[in-house]
């Protein structure tokens, strides 16, 4: 379910609850149903975004500084999002879904931006003193997509990164949140990354549970516990055998001797589950070759099926200025290759293309896709290990050729002719 529809439905039952008392926050924390799927291989899996939907209390007069509070995500595993330095990670907070400039979607996509606030990236501790980021001045209130939310004033910061307190625990110090009164008030948790691998690499499917608080006790939260993911093993694995004689060199081309080098085996990659083979970013390559732009995927709860999360387009960073970025890669998986015998080579192409692709969504557009999907390799260890790269668009089936040089004097003895 998208989240502006979620937001909109849950005003009628928070804003009766709040009647009750204009004092303190009710929240109601809630999650994309149904939950995502993670790879149950994975150690840095994208779960889906937590929502805290708030409303009550009494919006900040003018001039008085708006409240600063610490929200915490706890997880059922470990949380492994990227370091920044400085104790920040790029587990995000966002209030009341700040909107880019330039947003970065697929074409004909629809999106709200009514009073949404600007992206500016803030690195705040629990203090909120003048000149800090997480210092916001109260303007007489205004919630969620009103034309008077404080979060609409100049130099007003929307966006707050984490710090790990715990293995599987992440907190946003001094947020600041104004009570939007019978208005609304919205704090999105994005960009969030599990390890769920220790949770569900060894069953059939298991659940990463989010559980968020706040550290205002007066603060009410409806729901605090939410599954965000669900965990299905992601890939399997289909290889030939390969039989090779000892009585003469094979493929001795490929280490500089002579003859005709020939392919041995081949070895399958096959999804389990659509998109569990993931490029790196929203953006597409031109022609093929040329790597693509890896895009800012800026929209807040729009759902990108990429290795990518949320990245925003932020029109100010506070210091000391850490620069979010995109994934390192697409999905990438090792082939591990045992009891090769000593003066064994393995060889594997250097890519593997997929000839066959309707062009995939992504920008700038579709139509720029090349019709080749290109997987290129990364540390070849001819006799250990091969990574591979997605680098253009998920795989269905990737399969990949083997050659192997063995020298004459190696492996088992062919049946030579009986001499008579």
């Amino acid at each position: 379910m998208n989240w502006f529809f979620r937001i909109v439905a849950s005003a009628a039952m928070l804003t009766g609850v709040a009647a009750y008392a204009q004092s303190q926050l009710f929240c109601e924390a809630g999650a994309i149903t149904p939950p995502g799927t993670a790879r149950a291989e994975g150690t840095t899996e994208l779960i889906n975004d937590m929502l805290l939907v708030c409303t009550g209390g009494t919006p900040t007069p003018p001039g008085q500084p708006v409240p600063v509070v610490n929200v915490t995500l706890s997880l059922n595993t470990n949380i492994t999002n990227r370091l920044l330095g400085g104790g920040f990670m790029d587990a995000l907070l966002l209030i009341d879904e700040p909107y880019p400039a330039t947003p970065i979607v697929p074409p004909n996509t629809g999106v709200s931006t009514s009073f949404n606030p600007a992206q500016a990236l803030c690195y705040s501790t629990a203090i909120a003193a003048p000149g800090s980021c997480n210092y916001l001045p109260g303007n007489g209130g205004g919630g969620y997509q009103y034309s008077s939310s404080p979060y609409l004033q100049p130099n007003a910061f929307t966006i707050y990164a984490a710090q790990q307190n715990a293995a599987n625990q992440v907190t946003w110090y001094g947020v600041p949140i104004d009570p939007p009164g019978n208005d609304l008030r919205v704090m999105r948790m994005t960009n969030l990354r599990a390890n769920a691998n220790l949770i569900g690499a060894h069953v059939t499917s298991a659940d990463i549970v989010a559980t968020v608080a706040v550290s205002d006790s007066s603060d009410t939260i409806l729901s605090p516990q939410q599954t965000v993911a669900s965990t299905v093993m992601g890939m399997r694995f289909n290889n030939s055998p390969v039989t090779l004689c000892g009585c003469v060199s094979h493929n001795a081309s490929l280490v500089g001797g002579s003859g005709t080098t020939a392919f041995d085996g081949s070895i399958q990659v096959i999804d389990i589950f659509a998109n569990a083979m993931r490029r790196r970013n929203i953006g597409l390559s031109v022609d093929g070759p040329t790597p693509p732009l890896a895009y800012p995927q800026n929209v807040p709860g729009f759902g990108y099926p990429y290795e990518t999360g949320f990245v925003p387009s932020p029109v100010a960073v506070s210091p000391p200025g850490y620069t979010l970025e995109p994934a390192d890669s697409g999905a990438r998986f090792v082939l591990s290759f045992s009891n090769v015998p000593a003066g064994v080579q393995v060889f594997l192409p250097v890519s593997v293309t997929v000839p066959v692709e309707i062009p995939s969504s992504g920008y700038p557009h579709p139509a720029l896709a090349s019709p080749n999907r290109k997987y290129n390799s990364f540390r070849p260890n001819p006799t250990a290990f091969r990574v591979l790269l997605i680098r253009r668009s998920p795989a269905l089936q990737l399969s990949e050729q083997l050659q192997s040089h063995r020298p004459r004097e190696l492996g088992p003895r062919c049946s030579l002719p009986t001499k008579s």
